[in-house]
């Protein structure tokens, strides 16, 4: 039961009929404001949630405001305090299919400067569903996802006989793997490209470029910010202004994002290893790797990318060890996000 039939079941009990809805929806656009309003919501807001947006949203209602002017139409981005104008250069509507929950704000915020239209969901159940009720120009594909993961999230779309999917649909691939070997798995999996992370925006836009031919608007007017280093290990605030293109108020949503996941993270860490979950191990070690490097926090995605090559080789003793160095760099990284230290090294 999807939040729009359980909101009409809610409406139809007496005992709730004063109780007001607020809609949560990984995507953009659920099924238009007609049907959200008619199953009874007060509103409904895009998930990831800004605190701030979920904050005015609820005192809105609660002073018993109408909020449908603000929410019709909810913003894909926010704007820029400082930073490059990037005239958008394509649009079509794409589907993000990732589970972090940093790395799905650094993916959207590429796209959405590229001027592409993002829904956003978080495994391939969610993906599958997505695809039943939407028309997307491309996905965009996590490859590690717990659940389904990236590669079977492809194979059932390819080989699904349901008339609702297109299993043409280019799927593109997204993973913090950087080997070669990894490419030609994707591919062999059915998927038609390949993304590393940390995201490169340059590169992201000359992908979306190749696989929209005849949606390229103004991609030679896109100002494509210059290469940084990740000389500074704990965390390098400068490269990640860079990377998000100035935008100050993303690179705060990043960081809190980061601070909120990465200790629920550790926690599953440490209970796969409690269990001997080798593979559930390396899973959380590759997420947290993505993650830091997202963020430029060069020191965590070492260690973290240690622990998932220990994984891999069944190597446990050393993930346990390394899980106190990853836990430490990790305390490391929350006092520079939280002192307001920059370009820690």
């Amino acid at each position: 039961m999807d939040g729009i039939a359980l909101a009409k079941v809610i409406r139809n009990e007496p005992a709730y009929a004063g109780i007001r809805l607020v809609l949560l929806t990984s995507l953009d656009h659920p099924g238009g404001t007609a049907q959200v309003k008619e199953a009874g919501f007060s509103a409904w807001l895009t998930k990831p949630v800004r605190p701030s947006e979920l904050y005015n949203i609820l005192s809105d209602i609660l002073a018993g405001q109408s909020v449908w002017s603000a929410s019709e139409s909810p913003a894909t981005e926010c704007t820029p305090e400082e930073g490059i104008v990037i005239n958008p250069a394509f649009s079509a509507r794409v589907l993000l299919v990732e589970d972090n929950p940093v790395n799905t704000l650094v993916a959207r915020k590429y796209l959405v400067k590229l001027g592409l239209t993002v829904d956003a969901v978080e495994n391939g159940f969610a993906a599958l569903e997505a695809l039943a009720h939407f028309t997307y120009a491309l996905v965009f594909m996590d490859v590690q996802m717990e659940g389904m993961d990236g590669y079977e999230t492809t194979r059932k779309i390819r080989t699904s006989t349901d008339k609702r999917y297109n299993p043409a649909i280019p799927i593109i691939a997204m993973t913090a793997h950087a080997m070669q070997s990894d490419r030609d798995k994707c591919l062999a999996e059915g998927m038609d490209d390949y993304v590393s992370k940390p995201i490169d925006f340059k590169i992201l836009a000359q992908t979306v470029a190749k696989w929209l031919p005849n949606n390229m608007g103004l991609i030679e007017e896109v100002q494509i910010p210059g290469s940084y280093s990740s000389v500074h290990a704990v965390w390098n605030y400068a490269a990640l202004v860079e990377r998000m293109m100035g935008d100050a108020a993303i690179v705060r949503q990043i960081t809190g994002a980061f601070l909120g996941d990465i200790p629920r993270q550790l926690d599953a860490l440490q209970a796969c290893l409690s269990k001997g979950d080798l593979s559930g191990a390396e899973y959380q070690s590759h997420a947290i790797k993505g993650a830091a490097g997202n963020v430029g926090a060069a020191d965590m995605a070492v260690i973290a990318s240690d622990m998932e090559m220990a994984g891999k080789a069944g190597d446990i003793e050393l993930l346990k060890k390394r899980l106190g160095d990853l836990c430490v760099a990790f305390q490391r990284v929350k006092q520079a996000m939280q002192g307001g230290d920059r370009d820690v090294g």
